[in-house]
């Protein structure tokens, strides 16, 4: 069984391999290995079921080999990874081998209670937070996102930008239904999905959770 290693990780604006301006991992056929300093999850069993299929994907996408992790972001002090993971499973989506690219992380959670209390905690980061610095000379100014579909059980989007590099952009969509959680992760070298997009990948994973 495939094991794959999961950080809790500074918000991949912050990490070179990611982001507008800084690019995203190379579409190539080799995965990058994961860095973790947490116990490792179970790749596969529950999650995988919640994993979009190439034929459930919006027109035009497809999905995307090499790397399938960025990183789970972290929120003004929010780790949307939810605690005691039982499985976890990513995948990489894009519309064509320079983007934009899409990242769904699905998780199951085998202490729902703990994880319905982190995703409420980073729902309402979401709507108050405007400012943060994952880094010491890094500032992240947060917006909140209006135009995607609202699903599950708690919902949140934000689009987070570099405020020094404003090229260096990504949108982050999560939402939990019961103990599992989903983040929707959109970044670019250029132009970003389209909220449509993310909407449909979003709606469609929530009816998988039926």
């Amino acid at each position: 069984m495939i094991r794959l290693m999961f950080i809790t990780a500074l918000t991949a604006l912050t990490i070179s391999a990611c982001g507008g301006g800084g690019g995203g991992p190379a579409d190539t056929d080799t995965p990058t290995p994961k860095p973790s300093s947490r116990a490792s999850a179970v790749s596969g069993g529950e999650a995988a079921t919640y994993i979009l299929a190439e034929s459930e994907l919006p027109e035009g996408w497809r999905y995307a080999t090499g790397e399938q992790y960025l990183g789970v972001p972290k929120l003004c002090g929010v780790t949307i990874e939810p605690p005691s993971l039982a499985s976890v499973e990513t995948q990489r989506y894009t519309k064509n081998f320079s983007g934009p690219f899409v990242i769904q992380y699905s998780f199951v959670s085998s202490d729902e209670k703990a994880t319905t209390k982190r995703i409420d905690e980073f729902v309402a980061a979401a709507g108050t937070c405007t400012t943060y610095k994952p880094k010491k000379n890094v500032t992240v100014s947060v917006s909140q996102i209006t135009d995607v579909q609202r699903v599950g059980e708690a919902f949140g989007a934000v689009r987070e930008q570099d405020v020094a590099r404003a090229s260096n952009v990504q949108e982050i969509v999560v939402f939990r239904k019961g103990a599992v959680v989903t983040v929707l992760q959109s970044y670019s070298p250029a132009t970003l999905a389209d909220r449509a997009v993310l909407s449909q990948m979003a709606a469609t994973i929530a009816a998988k959770q039926a």
